[in-house]
């Protein structure tokens, strides 16, 4: 009688002697928690404390009941939480030495409608979490008739975020050539840290060259001091380092 008055005097202490973890999932977990970071929670299962450490990511719960009865509700808290510092801390941004875009251009009096192959890097600086300003360098491939021919140009970019899609606005000089570009792009990342990212994307741009021997579509010299215009879609992909 005594063991069983004993046994109903510590129950409640023993009930909260141990810490639940809800997964999402609706499962519940009997544990002992040992350690709880930016991303995970360490345990023990509290039915063996001399067991393995397991180590469980805090996208995956719910809510965390204490052994000393307080509740904790995590609910994607710690996703959105990592992901905003992550933000908050980049302040350079490098678009991999080679960027490769597939580029349609729009039949004119000058240009055929042609597949061409652009190479392009760039640098910039996070003025906010959400706005970028930098320097683009790019290798312009162009086809006049039946010359091609490339061109170099280089200059300053802006780029807005939400999220993770983005849209730029570019204009970059050369000898003999400006060019304006509008785009859009969707960063996937490829690390849990954000720092490398594979961005498909789609620009409109708009080209103006000059040249004092052009050639028109059929290949014949054009008058001198000529200019013409170039218009397209590049589609292509890119890498990017976050840091």
């Amino acid at each position: 009688m005594k063991k069983l008055l004993l046994i109903f005097t510590l129950f409640p202490y023993l009930t909260f002697a141990q810490d639940n973890i809800i997964l999402k999932n609706g499962e519940e977990i009997n544990t002992k928690i040992i350690e709880i970071n930016e991303s995970n929670v360490k345990y023990k299962k509290y039915n063996n404390q001399d067991g393995p450490l397991y180590t469980i990511s805090k996208d995956k719960i719910f809510l965390i009941k204490y052994s000393n009865g307080e509740k904790e509700i995590l609910s994607n808290t710690s996703s959105n939480n990592s992901r905003s510092k992550n933000i908050k801390n980049k302040k350079i941004l490098i678009s991999g030495a080679s960027t490769f875009y597939y580029q349609n251009t729009f039949e004119n009096d000058n240009f055929y409608s042609s597949s061409n192959l652009n190479l392009t890097a760039s640098v910039g600086g996070f003025l906010t979490r959400n706005f970028v300003l930098g320097a683009s360098f790019a290798i312009l491939s162009k086809t006049i008739g039946n010359v091609t021919s490339t061109s170099t140009v280089i200059g300053p970019y802006i780029r807005g975020y939400n999220k993770n899609f983005y849209s730029q606005v570019g204009y970059t000089l050369g000898e003999g050539v400006n060019a304006l570009s509008i785009g859009l792009g969707h960063q996937l990342f490829l690390n849990e840290s954000e720092s490398v990212s594979l961005n498909p994307t789609i620009i409109y741009f708009s080209r103006h060259y000059t040249s004092s021997n052009a050639t028109n579509i059929y290949g014949d010299p054009a008058i001198s001091n000529s200019s013409y215009s170039q218009d397209g879609i590049l589609i292509g992909c890119s890498f990017e380092f976050h840091l």
